[in-house]
């Protein structure tokens, strides 16, 4: 099962979640 299954099928809109996620991930501070 690929995440995007994973928030479809928790109720979340798969792609406003992916895009909230790789958001998320740009602004992550590199160590």
């Amino acid at each position: 099962m690929s995440l995007l299954e994973t928030a479809w099928l928790n109720g979340l809109e798969p792609y406003v979640w992916l895009k909230s996620v790789l958001t998320r991930l740009a602004e992550w501070p590199v160590l």
